[in-house]
Order: C-alpha cells, then sequence, then structure tokens
C-alpha cells in the first residue's frame, strides 16, 4: 500500500527504498547500508504515509534514519545576528521563507494583498533570508535543526506580531509542527480565505480557469486542501483533475531527496504537469514557491502561485 503510489516506483521504477523496505531494513540491524539507502533516498513527499493504512509516522522515522549526530555548525548561524526584532504590535508577521527569495513575484503579490485589505504587517526575512530548518532536518541535522529553531522562536516571539503568515508550505508544515510559537500560523492560502469571506479583501471575478496543483507539505502534510480552492473560485473558475488532494503527484524538487538525479525530478515533474495541464486551464496554480519555479521550467503554460492571481484580481 505504501508502495504502489510512491512517485519514485510508478515513475522511476525504483522499487528497493520505499517505507515497508526501511522499516524492515530497520529491524535487520545488520543490513546498515540498506537503511541508509533507503532512508536517504525518498522525496517526502507523505504520499506513503497517506496511504498507510494504521498511521505510522514515516516521515520522522525517515529523519531518525537519517541522524547526523551532534555536528558542531554553531557557525553557520552567525548570519542571524544582524537580524533584528520588530516592534509589531499589532501587526502580522509575514514570512516569506527561502526559495520565496527565488520567486519574489508572490512576496511582492503577497504584500498588495496586505495593503489592499489594511492589514499592518512586518515583512520578517524581507531585507535577509532566513531559513526555517526544514532543509537541516530533512538532510538529519536535527539538533542544529532544533538551535535554528530556538533562535527563530526567540525572533519572533520578540516581535510581539498577532499571527504568522507564511508563503511557503515547507516553512508552514515546520512552524505549525515543529515549533512552539504563541501566535496562530497560517499558510497564506489560509489567511487568504480569511481575509476575502471576512469582506477586508475584495476581488473580482476575472473568468479565468485554473488547475490546482496541491503542495505536498501543505496538502499531506498539513490537511490544508479546502481553503485554496475556496480562494480560487472566487476569482476564477477551477477545474478538476485526475490527481488532487490526498492524491496530488509531487513537483519532483523537495527538498527530501538528494540521491536521485535532476533527470530523474524531472521526470516525476512532467508527470505531475501533464496532469495539470490536460484541461487546458488558463492559468496553472499551486501554493508552493518551490513548486512554481519546478513548473515554470518544464512547461509552457501559464503557472503562477495563488497569491499572484488573488492580487491580479484585487478590486482596486
Amino acid at each position: 500500500m505504501c508502495i504502489d503510489r510512491c512517485p519514485l516506483y510508478n515513475t522511476l521504477d525504483i522499487n528497493d527504498v520505499q517505507s515497508v523496505y526501511l522499516l524492515r531494513n530497520l529491524r535487520n540491524l545488520e543490513h546498515h547500508q540498506d537503511i541508509l539507502a533507503a532512508g536517504k533516498n525518498c522525496l517526502m513527499c507523505h504520499q506513503c504515509a497517506e496511504d498507510c493504512p494504521v498511521d505510522i509516522d514515516l516521515m520522522s522515522i525517515r529523519r531518525i534514519s537519517r541522524d547526523k549526530g551532534d555536528t558542531d555548525m554553531a557557525d553557520n548561524y552567525r548570519y542571524l545576528d544582524p537580524v533584528k526584532g520588530f516592534n509589531a504590535i499589532g501587526r502580522v508577521a509575514y514570512f516569506g521563507g527561502c526559495m520565496t527569495q527565488l520567486t519574489p513575484t508572490i512576496s511582492e503579490s503577497m504584500k498588495t494583498i496586505f495593503e489592499a485589505a489594511g492589514v499592518k504587517y512586518w515583512h520578517l526575512d524581507g531585507e535577509r533570508a532566513i531559513c526555517c530548518g526544514r532543509p537541516l532536518m530533512q538532510q538529519g541535522f536535527n539538533k542544529q535543526a532544533a538551535d535554528l529553531r530556538r533562535k527563530i522562536t526567540e525572533l519572533i516571539g520578540s516581535c510581539h506580531a498577532t499571527a504568522l503568515v507564511t508563503s511557503c508550505p515547507i516553512c508552514y508544515n515546520t512552524f505549525k509542527h515543529e515549533y512552539n510559537l504563541n501566535v496562530p500560523v497560517y499558510h497564506h492560502t489560509e489567511y487568504l480565505d480569511m481575509l476575502i469571506k471576512s469582506g477586508k479583501l475584495a476581488v473580482k471575478q476575472t473568468g479565468a480557469t485554473f488547475t490546482y496543483h496541491d503542495p505536498c507539505d501543505l496538502g499531506r502534510g498539513c490537511g490544508v486542501y479546502k481553503q485554496p480552492r475556496e480562494v480560487l473560485k472566487a476569482v476564477g473558475q477551477l477545474k478538476q483533475i485526475s490527481a488532487e488532494k490526498e492524491n496530488s503527484v509531487c513537483c519532483g524538487m523537495n527538498l527530501g531527496n538528494t540521491v536521485i538525479s535532476l533527470d530523474q525530478q524531472t521526470k516525476i515533474r512532467d508527470k505531475s504537469l501533464q496532469i495539470l495541464t490536460e484541461p487546458n486551464p488558463d492559468v496553472v496554480v499551486t501554493a508552493c514557491p518551490m513548486c512554481k519555479k519546478a513548473f515554470k521550467h518544464g512547461t509552457q503554460a501559464n503557472v503562477k502561485d495563488i497569491a499572484e492571481v488573488v492580487a491580479e484580481a484585487v478590486n482596486s
């Protein structure tokens, strides 16, 4: 059950690293090299965990199998020293995330939306990229990721914001499940849905048709399926696709796997794109800067983040 829909299996014909084999190797500890191989070669897309009939926390087991111990990386955090807290009392803290730094139109669209809705905000990583710690966790630097989370928690706590909004599902999953913040955390799809339904953000129907890609960490990782669809229906027409929600196909380019080649990643991405472009939408929409970047490099179709779609539909 955790093999059939694994992208490594059904797209790349890799058939010896799925979770059932990792668990087998862990039970037979003499297969040390097999544990390392199966532990590393995984997209961490949550598909096997979604399909697991007994709800084993397979992603945590993967990360534990990758644990690299107590390697000292304290110097790596010096980039945070110049980052100062901001007196954000009464404001929303906005965290774009590292990949949003590489797709800046997403954060620019969020600024447009905040201003149109009259929301006072502080762009926490506006001047300097700040890592949430997930890349460290995915590669087994668990202690170091915990150290980084403590630093980021102090920074967010010092600003006294009313909420944290992030555009990256990877960051969102991390803030929701690995941090213990004293403010509510929203992915921007959830926040956009709240703004539109409360009447704070006025948007117009554009008549555009959309297909929507559920990012792994937002959908299967956090169960956010309804809000992005509600947002897209408010500004256009959403077309159904053959694999969506919990069955959505990974973009292939996430942070989980450093074993497969770029060509192999591209094959997974292209399978996802084939599903998304099949209904011939005006716009292929996702809600992840990494997914957007992956798709933009693989198709001539119009690919946008949901924040960009909403910003274009804002009533001036």
